[in-house]
């Protein structure tokens, strides 16, 4: 049918003037005076519809102009742009690939647009998710510090002298005052490296260093002493000030000398005197 349609159309006869057939309601082909023949297709279908050339006859066929008209007709209701932005260079359209070509890249810009919607959209959600859960967060966050190797202390200091940090909170639920407490041979990064239990050995040629760990909770705003007994005796007192958390870590260093055995105890005090807790270690000679 279509070759019988080529056929038709290959044998109209030129007129005075131009005249138009219409193979539907938006395509028709041209007949001028001279013969030439070319493909003319109107966005809307009204007479005083302003046409648009896009093929010559026979270089681009029946079945081509009815293809690319209806490849125009879908492109120009996807990209809704006024009919003044369809070129007139017929040389180029009568190729069959403009509309193609602008489709494309119209789908690839609509594609880009959507990503670009998505990414922001995820950046919003990631940057919103942050700003509700940043207050858990930065209750957890810590001064990191490093592991120093265990020596004895300097020669300035006397034996048995206290060293004392209190350390940054961390969150967690409400819960009675001493979640853990521990004897340690070290504390990295605010927490024990190990659990010393209840007996050690003492070092027979340096002071040995021990650390008492301590976990604290619910007590917010207060002062809270670790206080160190040898023998029943006190030998020192380190004092904290526990921050505005639940939650708060602190530790206390005692250097034990060579020939201080026995029982030490720690005792954890708050500020009005209460005590929480009290922890023994046997510190026998290695």
């Amino acid at each position: 049918m279509m070759l019988d349609l080529n056929a038709y159309l290959g044998d109209l006869v030129p007129r005075e003037r131009v005249y138009d057939v219409s193979l539907n309601r938006r395509l028709a082909m041209r007949v001028f005076p001279n013969g030439t023949r070319v493909w003319v297709y109107w966005r809307a279908p009204a007479k005083d519809a302003r046409g648009r050339t896009i093929g010559v006859f026979p270089q681009m066929n029946a079945e081509q102009a009815l293809a690319d008209t209806s490849t125009v007709l879908e492109w120009s209701r996807f990209s809704k742009l006024p009919e003044a932005d369809l070129p007139d260079d017929t040389d180029f359209i009568q190729t069959g690939n403009f509309f193609q070509l602008r489709r494309r890249e119209q789908r690839i810009r609509e594609w880009a647009t959507r990503a670009m919607a998505g990414a922001a959209v995820t950046l919003v959600s990631i940057l919103i998710l942050k700003w509700v859960l940043s207050p858990l967060f930065a209750q957890d966050q810590e001064t990191v510090q490093a592991k120093t190797p265990l020596a004895p202390p300097p020669a300035q200091e006397t034996p048995g002298e206290l060293l004392a940090v209190s350390k940054q909170p961390v969150a967690t639920a409400r819960e009675p005052r001493i979640r853990r407490a521990t004897f340690a041979s070290d504390v990295v990064e605010h927490e024990p490296v190990d659990a010393l239990g209840e007996r050690i050995a003492s070092w027979p040629d340096a002071p040995r260093p021990v650390y008492m760990f301590t976990d604290l909770q619910n007590l917010a705003g207060q002062s809270v002493y670790h206080r160190w007994y040898w023998q029943d005796e006190l030998q020192s007192e380190v004092e904290f000030e526990v921050g505005s958390d639940w939650r708060w870590r602190v530790f206390s260093r005692r250097y034990i000398e060579p020939g201080q055995n026995g029982t030490w105890v720690v005792s954890i005090v708050t500020g009005a005197g209460d005590e929480l807790a009290r922890y023994a270690l046997e510190v026998d000679t290695q």
